[in-house]
């Protein structure tokens, strides 16, 4: 949906762009030749090799500056870089490409691997720790919580029975525990949330989009605009929930008769339903098949008065 985000996302062509989640730089490298020449876009990676790929693509290229870090340390990577008030944010929380498709970094579970899972394979604990280590009872909450697994119990039982005969350590080896218990027809789904589950587990993916809501909102410029792209409900309800919160003009309690709080919107709704990608493009890219786009803009102190 990259021709999508470009729309959303630029209303000054000379103006200030941060692609919070650069992966490869695709998205970078269509915004820039939506820009002026006087623009200037952020890209910033939780994952040297994103940062390198992307480097290496836009090599040459003045605008564009690569930062390796969290996107939810977005304001004190923007000030590293000298980098004030944005026109416009952007966020993938999509897996790239890259990363689904390396099977060393365990991402896949069509592919033999390490079950590792970390967006940046230097910092944290890999999947396979937490699947060796963690009691049932933990394992189940997981795969519910972040993966709205139905199974989640009977396979965090099966995980923690075979651990006592053998390393889980790869991704087939826990393909092969949760095709145990798991019915023919859902496996396929149930294994893609069980992934799903440990990648967000592994990376505190939810806590990580909540902290970059909110820094990411406070770095805009007023009519500034947020644009995300979501790939499962679980992040998708976080990103409509801060838009619809931010964009509340009220925030006195239900059972209060009259407004106190002289409370003002803080961000106006762009898109009222997610923006979906077409036929087309889900023919050409089936990974678009889940993605949503969000969009909200800042609102100016002026419109409030």
């Amino acid at each position: 949906m990259v021709q999508e985000v470009i729309d959303w996302l630029v209303t000054n062509p000379d103006g200030i762009y941060i692609d919070a989640t650069l992966g490869g730089g695709g998205h970078t490298t269509a915004l820039l030749q939506k820009l002026g020449v006087n623009a200037r876009v952020i890209g910033i990676d939780r994952d040297t090799e994103a940062i390198d790929a992307a480097s290496r693509r836009l090599a040459g290229e003045q605008r564009f500056s690569a930062v390796h870090g969290r996107f939810s340390e977005i304001s004190s990577l923007a000030d590293r870089l000298a980098v004030g008030p944005c026109d416009g944010i952007f966020a993938d929380l999509g897996v790239s490409s890259h990363q689904i498709d390396t099977a060393g970094r365990g991402f896949s579970f069509m592919q033999d691997g390490p079950l590792d899972l970390r967006m940046n394979p230097a910092e944290g604990r890999p999947a396979s720790e937490l699947v060796m280590s963690l009691p049932a009872d933990e394992l189940a909450s997981i795969f519910y919580r972040f993966g709205e697994e139905r199974y989640s119990r009977r396979i965090a039982g099966k995980i923690v029975e075979e651990r006592r005969k053998r390393e889980l350590r790869s991704t087939a080896a826990l393909v092969q525990v949760i095709e145990m218990v798991t019915p023919h027809k859902q496996r396929i789904k149930t294994l893609a949330r069980i992934f799903q589950a440990l990648r967000i587990a592994v990376n505190d993916e939810l806590g990580e989009l909540e902290r970059f809501l909110a820094e990411g909102f406070q770095l805009l410029k007023p009519f500034g605009r947020m644009v995300l792209l979501t790939y499962h409900s679980l992040e998708d309800r976080i990103v409509k929930h801060f838009f619809v919160d931010k964009a509340r003009a009220c925030i006195c309690p239900p059972e209060a008769p009259v407004c106190v709080c002289n409370h003002h919107p803080e961000a106006r709704i762009l898109t009222r339903r997610p923006v979906c990608a077409g036929a087309e493009e889900v023919a050409r890219n089936p990974r678009a098949r889940s993605a949503k786009l969000r969009a909200a803009e800042k609102i100016a102190e002026t419109e409030i008065r």
